[in-house]
């Protein structure tokens, strides 16, 4: 045991065994709320660094034993694109001590070892990682399996009721509206918690109202979701709109033709995500447009034409939307999945 974090055994008591791990803070050389940690033992959990980045935003955190360790939360500056020197901004801060793990979920696909982000210049490396935290084992996954497995780790503090039914039974669909668009299904089943990748936010949007097809007109033809649904289809919604209808005005979400365009857009993308996952637990809004959207759109009628009067009305009518208004449920669904790790 190192000196400074002695303690006296109560009169009777063993002493304390010298090789137990130390969990401090504020001790000497150990300012601005850093953690440091002495030897290794089989008591104390795996300290993993956990990560979820987005479109314009970098949040990084410790985690022990599947759970945030809130005094470690810490969001990057903006305009950043090097992650090894965001990662040590961070360490000078929170993390002097031993890093064992890393599970970060951004918003891209993986692919040949690396996970390319896909709205913003910075690409995730492994190498890269370990050459600022040492030879650590490197999780790297899209964004909304870490918010997938989050999502099990909400209380109803993080959770808003925007229409439909207070509840659903099955498969849940959680739908990620911030700088794109994308959507993935969760099921529970006997082994746990399975979350596949998706990058659903790239399909094709239907085309099943006026409004929908007069803005593909707009559009060349045809429009992905994300060309709709997302933050930075904003400023091009507000541009077209607002000149096709002669309206000013610095905030998109302000014009109604916007609102309707979005409405009408989400309501088709969100049955179509229901119905090819059968996610009749719930359909979960997350990110900073849906925080937005919230409280602009009418919610009972964006359920009402999601549900329709076509095949499966019924089934939709039952499938509750709700918000999800904690930010770090990405954070939480990678705590678990290092958890599980340990």
């Amino acid at each position: 045991m190192q000196p400074e974090a002695a303690e006296a055994a109560a009169p009777g008591a063993a002493a304390a065994a010298p090789d137990l791990p130390q969990l401090r803070r504020g001790g000497p050389g150990n300012a601005r709320g850093r953690f440091a940690f002495g030897a290794r033992c089989d008591l104390y959990p795996r300290m993993y660094l956990i990560g979820d980045i987005g479109g314009t935003s970098v949040r990084l955190a410790l985690a022990q034993a599947g759970q945030i360790l809130p005094d470690t939360l810490w969001r990057a500056p903006a305009g950043t694109e090097d992650f090894r020197a965001i990662l040590a901004q961070y360490r000078a801060v929170y993390a002097s001590g031993d890093i064992e793990g890393v599970a970060i979920a951004a918003a891209g696909a993986p692919r040949d070892g690396l996970l390319p982000l896909t709205n913003r210049a910075m690409v995730l490396d492994p190498e890269e990682i370990r050459a600022e935290l040492g030879q650590v084992p490197v999780t790297l996954f899209n964004d909304m399996v870490g918010q997938g497995y989050g999502l099990s780790r909400l209380g109803p503090d993080g959770l808003r009721h925007l229409a439909g039914p207070q509840t659903g039974q099955g498969a849940r669909l959680v739908v990620n509206i911030g700088t794109g668009l994308n959507a993935c299904v969760v099921h529970e089943g006997p082994a746990g918690t399975f979350v596949p990748p998706s990058e659903a936010g790239n399909v094709t949007l239907p085309q099943v109202t006026d409004s929908l097809r007069a803005l593909a007109g707009l559009h060349g033809g045809e429009v992905v979701a994300e060309d709709v649904i997302s933050g930075r289809a904003l400023p091009w919604l507000a541009k077209v709109l607002a000149e096709r209808d002669n309206q000013q005005g610095a905030d998109a979400l302000a014009h109604a033709a916007v609102q309707r365009v979005i409405a009408d857009a989400l309501a088709a993308y969100m049955r179509d995500m229901v119905l090819c996952h059968m996610a009749t637990g719930g359909i979960f809004l997350t990110g900073g447009v849906s925080m937005a959207l919230a409280d602009v759109l009418d919610w009972t009628e964006v359920h009402a034409a999601m549900v329709g009067g076509r095949a499966y009305a019924d089934l939709l009518a039952r499938v509750p939307v709700t918000l999800v208004t904690d930010p770090h449920v990405a954070l939480r669904g990678c705590a678990a999945i290092a958890g599980a790790q340990t």
